[in-house]
């Protein structure tokens, strides 16, 4: 994801797993998502502008390609196969307006849950009637002091490269009676919407670090990809640190983003 901040990208990337319980239990999957940083950027500790991820946790949407010929795990495309085109050029808009005129301030930094409110009180009509309940969009915040530390990832580097360093921002769980049903894959290999804001601050506090002149929003559609399993008592690099016996630890994603600048 490129942006106003660095003249390196954002990478996302997204880890999914299987816990399979005894027989006659249900199967829970995962799915936790991470923003990689260059090493020339720093978002915890830039005093110049704040930013908020929306995270639609609660979006289980498709790519909708033809399945015969590309299964859910293969699927790709952009954001807009997965949401209408005007529905992504308007939740950018809508999200740009409503920090350049709306009061957002948590101290110095916007405050992301009230950013997700105002947004769903302004929902675009263009946008699915069920898209973006409040109650299923993550809201962590991208700078400052409100930002999680950067994950511990001795071996595995799945962003871009080793030179990027990896924070947790969100998790999903699921769970499936039918641990192969059609249903339990389509919310696995489903579309994540995330809409990333940033704005710049004029506090007067620092002048040093990225500055952006205007608000900036972005529109990233995040699907893992692929099903090269490996089987595990322990996956490492996951938030929650859970052990869990199959696993999917790799996985790409950031397959269609778009940017708007104000």
């Amino acid at each position: 994801m490129n942006t106003s901040l660095d003249t390196e990208p954002l990478a996302w990337t997204v880890a999914i797993s299987r816990a399979d319980a005894g027989p006659g239990d249900l199967t829970t999957y995962h799915k936790e998502i991470y923003i990689g940083q260059p090493s020339s950027l720093n978002l915890k500790e830039i005093a110049t502008v704040s930013g908020c991820a929306l995270i639609f946790t609660g979006a289980t949407l498709q790519f909708g390609s033809n399945l015969a010929a590309n299964p859910l795990e293969d699927e790709n495309g952009s954001c807009a196969d997965a949401l209408p085109t005007q529905c992504v050029t308007d939740l950018m808009s809508e999200a740009q307006n409503l920090v350049n005129t709306t009061e957002l301030q948590s101290g110095n930094l916007m405050n992301c849950a009230t950013l997700a409110q105002f947004l769903n009180a302004r929902m675009p009509s263009t946008c699915p009637s069920s898209f973006g309940s409040t109650d299923e969009i993550s809201t962590p915040s991208l700078s400052g002091t409100n930002m999680s530390n950067p994950s511990t990832l001795s071996t595995c580097h799945p962003a871009l490269s080793k030179d990027y360093s990896l924070t947790h921002l969100a998790n999903m769980s699921a769970s499936s009676e039918h641990p192969s049903s059609r249903e339990a894959f389509e919310w696995l290999y489903g579309v994540t919407p995330v809409l990333t804001v940033f704005a710049p601050l004029d506090d007067g506090s620092s002048s040093e670090g990225p500055s952006i002149s205007a608000a900036e929003a972005h529109l990233t559609c995040l699907k893992p990809m692929g099903n090269n399993y490996t089987t595990s008592a322990t996956v490492v690099g996951l938030g929650s640190g859970i052990s869990r016996t199959t696993a999917l630890l790799y996985l790409f994603v950031a397959l269609a983003g778009f940017g708007v600048l104000s």
